[in-house]
């Protein structure tokens, strides 16, 4: 539906795009593994974004819910490739 996430470094930002999605979101920690996704369109607001890890501490997948409370109620996990 989203199609692939995407996390880069763009400008000095944290950033996260969905591939079948034109929005960006600026990452920002929150708390422990979870960062805040800031989205560049008004109508997406903010998402929170949950890093998954292996043992070693390598970023394996991560959990998303775009606007719960109204665009969309489930919890997307997008894996590492």
């Amino acid at each position: 539906l989203y199609g692939e996430a995407i996390v880069a470094i763009e400008d000095g930002k944290m950033t996260l795009r969905l591939s079948q999605h034109p929005n960006t979101g600026v990452l920002s920690h929150w708390h422990y593994d979870v960062f805040l996704a800031t989205w560049d369109d008004a109508v997406w607001n903010e998402s929170a974004v949950r890093f998954e890890m292996d043992i070693e501490g390598r970023i394996t997948a991560l959990r998303l819910k775009i606007r719960p409370e109204w665009i969309d109620p489930l919890e997307y996990r997008f894996e590492r490739s």
